[in-house]
C-alpha cells in the first residue's frame, strides 16, 4: 500500500532484531520460541518478553473466529505454553520468534495475570497465513 513503510526488524524486549529467516507451521512443533508483548510481564526484565514451547500446530482457539466473532476457528493455529510464559492484554500482534527467525504473531491467550507462569496457553497465527491477508515478513 502506498504511504506505508515496512522494516525487517522487530523488538524482542531487549533490542531491535533483524528477521533473517522464517519457520512455517509444519516445522514449528516442539520449538522453543519467545514472544514480546506490551502487556505481559510488567515487572520482569526485559519487559514483555517470555518464552515457551510450541505444543500444537493444529490448534483451534475455540469459538472466536468469523465475521461475528462467534464461529469456530479452523485448527491451523500454533499453541504455545511453558512454565515461565506470559501473555496479557495489549500483547496481540506481538511477534513469535527465536533469535532472528519469525514464526508468527500473537492472537489470543488463556491467562490469569500478566506475570510469567500465569499464561496457560497462547495462540499464534503462523506466518504461513500472512499472504492471505496481504502481509509479508521483510528479510
Amino acid at each position: 500500500m502506498s504511504g506505508h513503510e515496512a522494516f525487517d526488524d522487530f523488538w524482542d524486549g531487549d533490542s531491535l532484531r533483524d528477521v533473517n529467516g522464517q519457520v512455517g507451521r509444519a516445522g514449528a512443533l516442539g520449538d522453543f520460541v519467545c514472544h514480546y508483548g506490551e502487556g505481559s510481564n510488567p515487572f520482569g526484565t526485559p519487559h514483555g518478553k517470555s518464552c515457551g514451547t510450541v505444543q500444537s500446530v493444529s490448534h483451534s482457539p475455540g469459538r472466536i473466529c468469523g465475521d461475528s466473532g462467534s464461529g469456530f476457528c479452523d485448527p491451523v493455529w500454533l499453541k504455545v505454553a511453558g512454565p515461565n510464559f506470559a501473555c496479557w492484554g495489549a500483547d496481540s500482534g506481538g511477534p513469535l520468534f527465536t533469535a532472528g527467525l519469525a514464526y508468527g504473531i500473537l492472537f489470543s491467550g488463556e491467562t490469569t495475570g500478566p506475570l510469567p507462569g500465569q499464561c496457560a496457553t497462547a495462540t499464534f497465527m503462523s506466518r504461513d497465513f500472512f499472504g492471505d491477508m496481504n502481509l509479508a515478513i521483510q528479510q
